[in-house]
């Protein structure tokens, strides 16, 4: 009797870990399905990883292997005065990364309970693990193009319209103007430029499909 009562309540036990393995994968699925839905993709990335401005000197950017060893530290405060970065990592290339000015931009591939799975280098398909932080942010592409002080673009294939049309007539480009971003609707990007009080305003595209059709410059 004993036996019996041993053998169903290890059966029980297994069956419960296999429910809270099928659990945690359809959760992760689930996770990709709602990224995959709700953002906009630029290439293998849902958005970026970027500082908050709560960010201090206490907070160090920790980045993880998939086995959840340390693959890189670094901090943004550091003895700078003979000119270099304390905290040197050839391999660490990820879209934005300015330690002098506090910029960080990595590119998320997924988002989930645990963190988020970047690009530290995306030339050399290079992907890590960083977790979730009270000083860290997660944009949208939508979002971070709003940040940035400028875009440029190419004119001759991608020029200036007068509306979020194909159809609706261009504007002259002058190279000389920073190009400021506005608001995004859908693949168009409302820019303005000119002075305060007196700006212009046009349209044009920022992406095509998942392909990013501008470069971004947060500062000036």
């Amino acid at each position: 009797m004993c036996a019996c009562i041993n053998c169903a309540t290890q059966t029980d036990k297994n069956d419960n870990e296999k429910n809270t393995t099928l659990k945690q994968v359809q959760e992760i699925e689930k996770n990709e399905k709602t990224h995959k839905t709700n953002y906009t993709k630029i290439g293998d990335s849902i958005g970026l990883i970027v500082l908050k401005d709560n960010y201090c000197e206490k907070d160090t950017i920790k980045i993880y292997n998939e086995d959840g060893s340390l693959w890189y530290k670094f901090t943004y405060y550091y003895d700078d005065s003979d000119g270099k970065f304390d905290y040197p990592n050839d391999e660490f290339q990820p879209r934005g990364f300015k330690p002098d000015y506090f910029v960080l931009a990595m590119e998320v591939v997924i988002e989930d309970k645990y963190g988020y799975q970047v690009f530290v280098n995306k030339k050399i398909d290079l992907k890590k693990r960083i977790k979730k932080e009270t000083f860290l942010q997660f944009l949208t592409w939508e979002e971070y193009v709003l940040k940035a002080f400028a875009v440029r673009f190419n004119n001759a294939k991608n020029p200036i319209h007068k509306t979020s049309e194909d159809e609706s007539e261009t504007i002259i480009y002058k190279q000389d103007n920073f190009y400021h971003p506005v608001k995004v609707k859908d693949e168009w990007l409302q820019i303005k430029w000119g002075e305060e009080n007196n700006w212009s305003y046009g349209w044009i595209k920022w992406r095509e499909e998942n392909r990013l059709l501008i470069e971004i410059y947060l500062f000036a």
